[in-house]
């Protein structure tokens, strides 16, 4: 039987291979902050190779989101129903945003009557957060 031969990794690291493992160090980094702050909004100010050196806002925390669901409250009546959901999810970029509203009140709406209570409001935005929407 034929033994299989292992050779040496290469000593030298171009520097294409050298930018993208920065890049990946980056995007772990950021990974990681995420866990440990338990929050989703932090901006990037550092300038990495092919990284666009805009600040850039990633994802939402749970304060900021409960906010910008209670601005949709049009009427004033402190519930949200299907279509003041329809702009909140279309404010913060949903592709489909009445689709994504009938489901938000399937999974957050708990006695069933169709409007998100300020009770039912943290369902909602745990739901909200599981998809990584941005707010700029």
């Amino acid at each position: 039987m034929d033994q299989i031969k292992l050779l040496p990794p290469k000593a030298k690291t171009t520097q294409k291979k050298r930018t993208l493992l920065q890049i990946n160090l980056l995007y772990l980094n950021i990974i990681l902050h995420l866990l440990a702050t338990e929050t989703s909004l932090i901006t990037i100010r550092k300038q990495m190779p092919i990284v666009n050196h805009k600040n850039v806002t990633m994802a939402v925390s749970k304060e900021k989101l409960k906010g910008l669901f209670k601005q949709y409250d049009k009427n004033g009546d402190g519930l949200l129903d299907k279509s003041e959901l329809k702009e909140a999810f279309k404010r913060l970029g949903a592709i489909l945003p009445g689709w994504r509203a009938s489901r938000s009140l399937q999974h957050a709406d708990a006695n069933g009557d169709g409007v998100i209570s300020e009770d039912e409001l943290v369902e909602l935005v745990k739901y909200a957060l599981q998809f990584g929407y941005t707010v700029k």
